[in-house]
């Protein structure tokens, strides 16, 4: 039964019976005041009442129909919450067993079947990876793998083109940009410098991956509007900041600290506006402040919904891709910051506490969890570099101290969602953010020797 359809049912409640059309995408607790009040019950919210079938537990309130798998024609009760129907003794075990097994959470759904083959189908490409990747002839790897991925390629916008399955566009034409960043890799230099992670292979490789997810979004704009946007965006992205990054320890001869230190004070710039950004890229544009009389009749006529809600949804994954290509690569820079002296590790700190910050304003899961696991990770890494050339004993202050955040990090999950904290910790938090910020500068301007320089012009 498709969600939207109504299935008809029988309720028993307090003073009679109804019959009743239910819609089957709304909860039970949405529908338990309705369902009171056609059975004779009080006007209320119907917070104290279950709705249970006959001989079983009460129903999940968060449920809706379609999930409970209510049938047509199937008969409730209502009942008061502090006096449910007894569920029924089983004089067979057997069928007892079987029911509380059934009622079980965590129970094989046969529409997780779809989860599982998509799992087997990208170990399925990694397999083909790596049979492509064995030592031999660097010319087949390159070109079997530029075969791979341009098949994927076609086969994701064809896909687009004739089927609305985002899940498997998504799949294809991920694996197809992950086939071409390997691909050119691999044709720069051979199998050994790209497995050894050296410059040119791997900016080879990102400027490949990027175009690949060009031909993805160029695709979605001509044929499959029906393309994820978001995915493909950030695989755009990622393939220029990689590729950034590496031209400047390339091109200019940064050194990797300096290279990484750049690029992550960059995003953290990019990270402050990318909402402003966003706004822009997808054409929000309000309406301009009247200045003279004739002005106020400007501007006024409202905005389309459709359109708004369009324009809207891309703003919104403009900032997603700004949030996760940024995580990816703070990800990436922090092993070249942190153990290679005092100020890149300080910058290190900097950047993890300012990540983490700014991702607590963020709303979007794909916008708050990936800065949030890059932050956490460059402070774990931080710690490591400080606790590996310490004495014995003070490595098991140190493990008091990790104990310690694991409490604090327990006690912070046990707190109920509705609570909120005390204004003095947002404040706070604005002001750490602002600060390690604003102190990211002076420290990337001690790392590229701007200090020096500046002493030897006068010196």
């Amino acid at each position: 039964m498709q969600q939207g359809e109504l299935c008809r049912i029988t309720v028993h409640g307090p003073r009679g019976r109804a019959d009743l059309a239910v819609p089957m995408g709304v909860p039970v607790t949405s529908l338990l005041p309705v369902l009171l009040r056609h059975t004779g019950g009080h006007d209320d919210t119907g917070d104290s009442w279950v709705l249970q079938r006959l001989g079983e537990a009460p129903l999940d309130p968060a449920g809706t129909p379609e999930s409970l798998d209510w049938k047509e024609g199937e008969e409730f009760h209502l009942r008061p919450r502090l006096d449910p129907l007894p569920e029924l003794d089983f004089d067979d075990i057997a069928d007892g067993m079987a029911t509380a097994v059934s009622r079980q959470s965590g129970r094989w759904k046969p529409e997780f079947n779809r989860f599982l083959f998509l799992g087997f189908a990208i170990a399925g490409l990694l397999v083909l990876a790596r049979v492509l990747l064995y030592p031999g002839a660097t010319g087949l790897s390159a070109l079997g793998c530029a075969v791979v991925a341009l098949g994927l390629l076609v086969a994701a916008i064809g896909s687009g083109v004739r089927s609305e399955d985002t899940a498997l566009i998504t799949l294809l034409g991920l694996g197809g940009c992950g086939f071409a960043f390997v691909a050119g890799s691999v044709a720069v230099a051979g199998l050994g410098p790209a497995f050894d992670l050296q410059t040119a292979p791997l900016l080879s490789g990102c400027l490949a991956f990027g175009l690949a997810g060009g031909a993805m979004l160029g695709g979605r704009a001509a044929w499959a509007r029906v393309t994820p946007f978001v995915p493909f965006g950030t695989v755009v992205a990622l393939g220029a900041a990689g590729a950034v990054t590496l031209w400047l320890h390339h091109g200019p001869e940064f050194s990797p600290v300096q290279s990484a230190a750049l690029v992550s004070a960059v995003l953290i710039g990019l990270l402050v506006f990318a909402p402003r950004i966003g706004i822009r890229f997808a054409r929000i544009r309000g309406p301009q402040l009247p200045r003279t009389a004739d002005e106020l009749q400007y501007d006024i006529e409202p905005a389309p919904a459709e359109k708004m809600v369009t324009q809207t949804a891309y703003a919104d994954g403009y900032l997603t891709i700004a949030c996760v290509t940024s995580a990816v690569v703070f990800a990436c820079c922090f092993p070249f910051l942190v153990g290679q002296g005092l100020f890149p590790g300080i910058l290190a700190g900097l950047l993890a506490a300012a990540v983490l910050m700014r991702s607590r304003s963020l709303l979007g899961v794909w916008q708050r969890v990936p800065l949030a696991v890059a932050g956490a990770l460059g402070l774990v890494l931080l710690a490591f570099s400080l606790i590996e050339p310490l004495a014995p004993d003070w490595r098991g202050a140190s493990a008091a101290g990790v104990v310690l955040v694991f409490f604090l990090l327990v006690l912070a999950m046990l707190r109920p969602p509705p609570r909120r904290l005390l204004p003095i910790w947002g404040h706070l938090a604005n002001w750490l953010e602002t600060l390690s910020a604003v102190a990211i500068l002076p420290i990337l301007l001690q790392l590229f020797g701007t200090y020096a320089w500046a002493i030897g012009l006068t010196g």
